[in-house]
């Protein structure tokens, strides 16, 4: 807001002539941006290998999801859907967070069910699910967690959600402050996860964003960095229901992709699940809402764009010389008050008003 109403008061306080110039200025800022992307989206895209995912949206209701009554039920969407994109074509099938409605690595009955589906279908399952850990001294902890099964039913391995949702996953520095370990928001009180890991499956090495993480471009980065190869995304959205958040949430998750020159398949338990290509563009899109499983061709890049190389450096450059034109202009509009003042005859209209 400072620097828009200097700018604004710089432009009034203009000459005639100076006006039309800023002015063209200010729109050929404006138009980079879009011609500089058409542009890009215009150009040939080279060949590269692709894989082709399964977004499994089983469309569960969070108040019957921890239900033991529809355990059964759930679990046999979710084999039905995933049969399905395996038919389509899938070489690899995702499940959304927490999609499991168990603590799926330590129950003996369903774990051994998703072993034997991955062998059934032939194809690794990737899926969400809750899980807990009993520490030396008998505590308790749980983690928002992802697994991978791959084509023989094997379990591979599993990564832990690291940037937890605050006050939803864990109230923040409770960790640190053993006092606020007592204080209660109805959060899931989770512990973050501490690997990074690139999985490999059906070709790709994929690093794996859980939900909130999707908003951070330094996660994305970080995979890219270790060697991913696709991001995915496992997700439950139907928190935010009917409004703008599930349409924001996958918003920002395509601007991870554009980021870093990879491409995402993103699954939602509700939706939106879609893949999503290098350039931002949407591919094989759910409706919110909807039971369905939407099998996406993804490529599978490799390079390294800008971010990628140099991170946050850009932005903190930006950030640095706005803050450098701001103090100019408020300097100099601050000297040009004072003059106007000192002069008093010179004053605006307008100044005088004010």
């Amino acid at each position: 807001m400072l620097v828009n109403g200097l700018a604004v008061d710089a432009l009034l306080a203009a000459t005639k002539p100076a006006r039309v110039r800023f002015a063209a200025g200010a729109v050929l800022l404006a138009l980079f941006p879009p011609i500089g992307g058409a542009l890009d989206l215009a150009r040939p895209t080279p060949p590269s290998p692709s894989i082709k995912v399964a977004l499994v949206q089983p469309n569960v209701r969070n108040d019957e999801k921890w239900d033991p009554e529809s355990r059964e039920r759930i679990f046999g969407l979710l084999s039905d859907l995933s049969r399905q994109g395996v038919a389509q074509g899938a070489e690899l099938v995702l499940w959304a967070e927490t999609a499991a409605p168990c603590y799926l690595l330590k129950d003996r009955m369903w774990e051994p069910y998703v072993e034997n589906l991955a062998h059934e279908l032939g194809v690794p399952i990737f899926l969400g699910l809750p899980d807990y850990q009993v520490t030396e001294n008998k505590r308790v902890t749980y983690t928002n967690t992802a697994a991978l099964f791959d084509e023989t039913g094997r379990f591979v391995d599993r990564m832990d959600k690291i940037r937890l949702v605050p006050f939803g996953e864990q109230v923040p520095f409770s960790r640190s402050l053993k006092i606020l370990e007592k204080v209660d928001f109805g959060e899931a009180d989770f512990i973050p996860g501490t690997r990074w890991v690139v999985f490999d499956a059906a070709g790709a090495r994929f690093g794996s964003l859980v939900c909130f993480e999707a908003a951070f471009p330094d996660v994305a980065r970080r995979y890219v960095r270790l060697g991913a190869t696709l991001l995915v995304t496992v997700t439950n959205d139907s928190w935010f229901g009917a409004g703008a958040g599930a349409e924001q949430h996958a918003e920002m998750a395509i601007a991870r992709c554009v980021e870093t020159g990879r491409s995402m398949a993103r699954c939602a338990n509700s939706g939106i699940s879609l893949g999503v290509d290098a350039s931002g563009r949407r591919i094989g899109e759910t409706p919110l809402f909807t039971r369905t499983v939407s099998v996406v061709e993804v490529p599978l890049r490799t390079g390294t764009t800008p971010y990628v190389k140099f991170g946050e450096t850009a932005a903190a450059l930006a950030g640095f010389e706005t803050a450098v034109l701001a103090g100019a202009a408020l300097v100099g509009y601050t000297s040009r008050r004072r003059h106007g003042l000192a002069r008093g005859s010179a004053l605006s209209p307008r100044e005088k008003a004010e």
